[in-house]
């Protein structure tokens, strides 16, 4: 499978500082492409996440998620689980993802939090909201319309770490929110 993407994204409060950033697929690291959003250091680029300097940073411009870095063209078997960065996987066949995948707010949340995402006019998608031992707690069908925008509620749930996956039909798209209740 190839995954278009993998990226660690700034929280809605943060800057993103990163020294060094790598990903793993079990034991064996993964390479790719690395991509990013400017920093606020001109002489610190994204490409400072990846240089296996500590000394060197990457760190956004202003603050909140429009701050990413990651690698993309990353090649890799169906067993990559990853609970902490997002997730955009596209099929080998498909060009180039051009949306810039979810965004959660306010996360952490005490359980009611927007997901933002883009969804091409007329695709359809599903989005749901597991927790980590696999449980469903929202579930609902969509037709694209460009951006979309979803408030989710989970008004019974405990604290606790859980999954926003979107299936859309040419891959899936995971982030992580915290609900503290």
């Amino acid at each position: 499978m190839v995954y278009s993407s993998l990226r660690f994204q700034a929280s809605p409060t943060g800057w993103g500082e990163v020294r060094e950033l790598e990903f793993y697929n079990g034991d064996t690291k993964l390479t790719g492409t690395g991509v990013g959003s400017p920093s606020n250091n001109s002489s610190d680029t994204y490409a400072a996440a990846f240089d296996g300097n500590e000394g060197t940073e990457w760190n956004g411009p202003t603050m909140g998620t429009v701050n990413f870095v990651g690698l993309q063209n990353v090649t890799c078997n169906n067993s990559l689980r990853v609970a902490a960065f997002e997730i955009i996987t596209q099929d080998q066949k498909s060009s180039e993802s051009t949306d810039i995948g979810i965004n959660i707010y306010p996360n952490p949340n005490a359980g009611k939090f927007d997901v933002s995402f883009y969804l091409a006019k007329s695709a359809k998608a599903e989005i749901s909201i597991v927790d980590v031992k696999g449980r469903n707690w929202y579930s609902k069908k969509l037709v694209g319309i460009g951006n979309h925008k979803e408030q989710i509620i989970l008004s019974d749930n405990a604290s606790g770490v859980y999954l926003v996956v979107l299936r859309k039909e040419d891959g899936i798209e995971v982030k992580k929110t915290v609900v503290i209740k």
